[in-house]
Parts: C-alpha cells; structure tokens; sequence
C-alpha cells in the first residue's frame, strides 16, 4: 500500500507529458489502492502493522491526483494521527506506543500535502497547527529532521512540498545556500536535492546542474537507478535518531522502485519530458 502510493504519488508529476503512457498503470494503480483500505479506513506498510499516517496520506494525495474517489474513512483516519501538538504521528495508540505515536516532521509534511489536496470543510484549522508545528522544527541548517529515514532531505523536500501547495513561502535563499553545499550520499538525495532546487527557483544554478549530471551518469541499464540503505526501522523508544548511534535498523530499497521514481520525477521537474 505504501509503495504503490509513493510510486503513483511520484509518477502523477510526470503525466502532463507522459499521460497515455502512464494513465493504464496509474489508474490499475488507484483502483487497487481503493480496494485496499484497511479495516475503518486508511492504509499502511501492511495490514498487520495497521493503517498509518505516511501510507494514508501519500494513498489520499495520489488518488486526489488522478481524480479519484477517495474510500470512506480515509480522511477521518489520517485526521485521527494529528497530535495536540499540531504535527501528526505515524501510528494511533491502537496500532504502536513510543515514538511511533508521537509527531514527526517527515509525517507531518506528508500529512499536510493530503490535506491540501481536499476540499472539504474542517482541514483547515488541521492545516494551520500542522504549518505551526514544521516551522517550529526547522534546524538550525534551514532542514527538517526525518524520523524514518537517514538524511533530512526526505523531510526537507516533503515540506517544500506542503509549503508549494499551501502557497507558504519558504526561505528560499537561506535553504538554497545548504543544498548548494550538501554532498550527496546516494542517488536519492540527489533526487531530492534537485526537487527542492527547482521548487525554490534555483533551477539554473550549479548545483541543479550537479544533481542532474549525477542522476543522468547513475542511470542503469535497465533504466532504474542504484539504490542505498536509507529507509530506518527506528527503534520504538528513539525519539530522536539523529542524535543516537544504532537507533534501528537500514534497509535498501530493494527493488529501486523508490529510489527509480524519485529520480525521474526530479529529472522532468528540470529537464521536461523524459527521454
């Protein structure tokens, strides 16, 4: 369920000049998805974790995407993750405890993007305390921390995100000179960077031109990219995985799909269409 949201989330980006070709797989894609909401409504990394914020969200923002109708409860369940504090939290107390219940910033964003995709009465007080959270954790570096991934990137570029699609600014030249100078630990960072560069209007610069280079000589083969251990299983009692050495477990994307996705939607955000 995730996947295929993140997948079909990604690839709507691109279907103002691949549509007939992406329009038979995006729509099998939805379909899917809204046959596949879990018990009460939303969607999760699986049926035995339970629904949570990140799958349900990023499900609610691709099917709203391609027009489609979204399953009952979806929207009250992502509702349901949003903390007093204003940020939403990954699980409800149902589904986990510790740090998996409280608000995370990479979360949040995500949930936020879903939010600004609807048009429906009673989001918008959501959306101005989930606003007043992110702004609270911004770093010090113009970043956002990410709890379920190694780099900031992950979180940073959902925020520039929710920030485009709420039409809130962003401290542009203050975020662009640390992108400018961040070195790229693997090709999704890269993609990420060069999302954010042209969302913040840096399109022509050298380090857009850098994080296209690196995306266009990593290319394989088959047409996918190589992938890293990045996405972190973090440990139930670690609140901030920055801050603490082993805080869970990394995986590889095995299959690429992530990391493949990301890279072309960041490819057609600069280039156009794909080649």
């Amino acid at each position: 369920m995730w996947t295929t949201a993140y997948v079909g989330y990604r690839l709507t980006s691109l279907c103002g000049t691949r549509h007939d070709t992406l329009a038979p797989a995006l729509s099998r894609a939805a379909a899917w998805l809204q046959s596949a909401t879990l018990p009460g409504g939303g969607w999760g990394y699986s049926a035995v974790a339970g629904p949570d914020a990140d799958s349900t969200a990023l499900a609610i923002t691709f099917l709203r995407s391609v027009d489609k109708e979204l399953p009952a409860g979806a929207v009250a369940t992502l509702l349901r993750h949003q903390q007093d504090d204003g940020g939403f939290a990954t699980f409800t107390p149902e589904w986990s405890h510790g740090a998996w219940i409280v608000s995370h910033p990479d979360v949040t964003a995500t949930a936020l993007v879903a939010l600004a995709r609807l048009e429906c009465a009673g989001t918008a007080e959501s959306l101005d305390r989930g606003l007043r959270y992110l702004w609270r954790h911004r770093a010090t570096d113009e970043l956002w921390k990410s709890y379920w991934w190694t780099s900031p990137l992950y979180a940073t570029e959902a925020v520039s995100a929710c920030l485009a699609a709420l039409d809130q600014p962003l401290r542009a030249a203050e975020l662009g000179e640390t992108l400018s100078a961040w070195r790229d630990g693997s090709v999704f960072d890269a993609a990420l960077r060069l999302l954010m560069l042209e969302r913040i209007g840096a399109a022509g610069s050298e380090a857009t031109r850098e994080c296209a280079l690196t995306l266009e000589q990593t290319q394989l083969a088959d047409g996918g990219w190589p992938s890293a251990a990045e996405l972190r299983l973090t440990d139930r009692q670690v609140y901030e995985p920055w801050l603490v050495a082993n805080s869970g477990p990394v995986f590889r994307d095995e299959r690429r799909l992530f990391t493949t996705v990301t890279a072309m939607s960041a490819l057609a955000s600069v280039e156009g269409p794909m080649r």
